[in-house]
């Protein structure tokens, strides 16, 4: 996958080397732990049964495994290998290229090529491995709003399962009108209750506001700690990339589990 994309290799002035360094070593360190630890825990060996850190040999993970937009999580190869049912392959599900494409890119610009496509990557992956996905992204993209909510608001959506007693979505949407505390939220609460319909890709909006690095980064830094703090799942991420975020904000605002009061009574 990785070979689809050719990146060119920066060359810089004498004078700008010593600023790249430091910058460089800033960015590594600033890596979150979550990106590190699916980098320890979840590679191994391709063709191995067990999961394990192997050095030297052809890797793979961290992949990606979907059960719906809310329940994404990386796994080992030998996880994925032990789930029941059918679903994606490993080499379906296998991170591992983009992962570094991500790694080997942190110090690059926001401007730099290399995050649209990581981005449309990301993109890809989450709309080929999953039929729930697909078929929002089909319904945002006709702009068929109320299908799209009647969807969504369903009690069997993975956005309605319950996290400490409210609905997933509760936590996404930014909603004030649950017993959630926001005190340890990941910096401001992004309050798609109240957002004004259709702004979700302008400049200031939720995912407008963002840069496709800083998209890229998110779910990668955020996706994978969902279930142990669901207030990240307020982070924009997943639904961003999807394109998601105008039909998300309807959705939002008309289903009354989630911010109050729907505006037309039909969900």
């Amino acid at each position: 996958m990785a070979s689809a994309f050719a990146f060119g290799s920066a060359t810089y002035e004498e004078d700008c080397q010593e600023l790249d360094h430091i910058q460089a070593a800033e960015e590594e360190e600033a890596m979150t732990s979550s990106t590190v630890l699916l980098q320890a825990s979840l590679r191994q060996s391709r063709g191995s049964s067990v999961s394990q850190v192997t050095a030297g040999a052809e890797m793979v993970g961290p992949l990606l495994r979907i059960r719906n937009r809310r329940d994404i999580e990386f796994v080992s190869t030998s996880d994925l290998e032990s789930m029941t049912g059918s679903g994606p392959t490993v080499e379906a599900s296998d991170f591992m290229p983009l992962f570094e494409l991500v790694n080997t890119s942190m110090g690059k610009d926001s401007s730099d090529p290399v995050w649209a496509s990581a981005h449309e990557l990301i993109r890809r992956y989450l709309i080929n491995q999953n039929p729930d996905t697909q078929e929002y992204v089909r319904l945002c993209d006709k702009g068929k709003l109320e299908q799209y909510t009647t969807k969504a608001c369903a009690k069997t959506a993975g956005g309605s399962a319950l996290i400490n007693g409210n609905r997933a979505d509760s936590y996404y949407c930014g909603s004030r009108v649950h017993s959630i505390d926001w005190s340890g939220a990941h910096g401001k609460v992004n309050d798609l209750c109240h957002a004004e319909a259709g702004s979700a890709y302008k400049g200031n909006g939720i995912c407008g506001s963002l840069s496709k690095k800083q998209l890229v980064l998110n779910f990668f830094e955020t996706v994978p700690k969902w279930k142990q703090n669901p207030l990240l799942l307020n982070v924009p991420s997943v639904d961003c990339i999807l394109g998601l975020g105008d039909c998300d904000i309807h959705y939002c605002q008309d289903c009354s589990a989630l911010c109050g009061l729907p505006k037309n009574g039909t969900h």
